[in-house]
């Protein structure tokens, strides 16, 4: 499972499914330390990991899409 962390709210992360697009809570003390909005994580069976090179390249591509609208 591949998630995104949208947001934090309270002592939740809340997360959408990259698969499904289901958003889901996780308490914040279920995530990796450092993990913050934006990060894509994936779930390894025991618990989530960062995927920083997805998360860099997701990044990228939001960022070049700002670019090129704003010119």
């Amino acid at each position: 499972m591949k998630i995104i962390i949208d947001r934090f709210e309270g002592g939740y992360a809340v997360c959408e499914d990259m698969n499904t697009r289901v958003i889901s809570d996780f308490p914040v003390e279920s995530l990796p330390e450092g993990a913050s909005a934006g990060d894509i994580l994936v779930y390894d069976g025991n618990s989530f990991i960062i995927d920083h090179e997805e998360t860099e390249a997701r990044r990228e591509r939001i960022n070049k899409l700002f670019k090129d609208l704003w010119g």
